[in-house]
């Protein structure tokens, strides 16, 4: 099953598209999706791709780049009229231009991964650079790219013909929306914090979990999974803590069971990705809950635009605590805001943003023909 962040940010996409008369294929790797959770009408093409991740930071480069030149060239033997490529995946901006020449291809920015490798290592140094001057040289290619944040946006109209630039704010799905707009205040008797999202490294819930060995009186729960969730696991299991619930992958009605407990929402990025702004968050935002948020950069800035959201700096477990202990003593901090709702309704359904990535599409091909 994929990952329900490249989920959410696709389907949207294929039902517009579909909505508007054109025909849908998803080209992916094998079992990264099932026929069963795509949309009615898109064609599942599968390209069988080894899963298993390399851990030298070299062999996983080789790796990605294989993987999508086997998935671009599967793609170009298509009929289609136009092709969407969907990165975070930067090998996918750089190899378009070689495996789809002559096509009509337009290029959706989900992240800007390169930027994020460590300028502390000579070799990610060295890569990061020659990663801006391939990407730099591959966006002229693409006749529409669209971005989800203004630090996207901005990134790509130094580069490239600021004409060809959209921005497709990332947000939510309307249906989860109207879900966790029904969301009401937490009943539990205990303080509870949450974290609900994917446990990767760029979240680095050990601050949480530190935190959580200094607060014992307060409940957290981490819902989700990813790969840094044994490292999570073994961290609480040698500070034998019993005020953390760590729930593994769970269903989207269990997911907004947890919602419902909790009387504040808890996310965070390293500072190294301070350029990227969680989609977490705007599920977050719909509930109308307090946030904590422990970052820097582009999702900082988003959440500036709302009210009851609370920002410490990254990785810093003292200023975490401090601000906790604040919240559990204030209740008049955690009540539902109402306009964070009426924003996220107004301005980030991803369905309304889909709709105007399908327009401009409609620019590129006449008549409407195959996607």
């Amino acid at each position: 099953m994929t990952e329900p962040v490249v989920r959410n940010r696709l389907f949207p996409f294929f039902e517009t598209l579909i909505q508007q008369g054109y025909k849908v294929r998803c080209v992916c790797p094998q079992s990264d999706f099932s026929t069963e959770q795509l949309p009615e009408g898109v064609t599942l093409d599968c390209v069988g791709i080894d899963f298993v991740k390399p851990n030298s930071f070299v062999k996983r480069a080789i790796k990605e780049a294989r993987d999508v030149a086997s998935l671009l060239k599967h793609a170009g033997k298509l009929s289609s009229d136009v092709f969407l490529v969907t990165l975070p995946s930067m090998f996918l901006a750089f190899f378009a231009p070689y495996y789809l020449r002559k096509r009509k291809v337009v290029m959706d920015v989900r992240d800007l991964s390169w930027e994020y490798l460590s300028d502390t290592s000579l070799v990610q140094r060295l890569a990061k650079r020659f990663f801006r001057l391939l990407f730099k040289r591959s966006a002229h290619f693409f006749p529409l790219i669209t971005a989800t944040n203004s630090t996207e946006v901005d990134y790509l109209q130094r580069i490239t013909d600021k004409q060809k630039l959209l921005h497709v704010s990332n947000g939510i799905r309307r249906e989860q929306f109207s879900e966790l707009k029904k969301i009401t205040g937490s009943k539990e008797q205990r303080f509870t914090v949450s974290y609900i999202g994917n446990m990767g490294l760029a979240q680095q819930l050990t601050t949480l979990v530190e935190a959580a060995r200094e607060l014992p009186a307060i409940q957290f729960n981490l819902v989700g999974a990813g790969i840094d969730e044994p490292r999570i696991k073994d961290l609480i299991q040698k500070y034998k803590l019993q005020n953390i619930t760590l729930t593994g992958r769970v269903t989207w009605q269990k997911m907004l069971f947890y919602y419902n407990a909790s009387h504040v929402l808890y996310a965070q990025l390293a500072p190294e990705y301070s350029g990227a702004m969680p989609s977490k968050l705007y599920e977050y935002l719909s509930t109308g809950k307090a946030i904590v948020y422990g970052g820097q950069g582009q999702a900082v800035k988003t959440l500036n635009e709302f009210e009851n959201c609370f920002v410490v700096s990254p990785c810093n477990t003292s200023a975490l605590v401090t601000l906790l202990i604040r919240l559990q003593s204030a209740p008049g901090d955690l009540q539902l805001s109402e306009s964070n709702q009426t924003k996220i309704e107004e301005c980030y359904i991803r369905e309304d943003a889909a709709k105007l990535m399908v327009a401009e599409t409609d620019k590129l091909i006449e008549p409407k023909l195959n996607w």
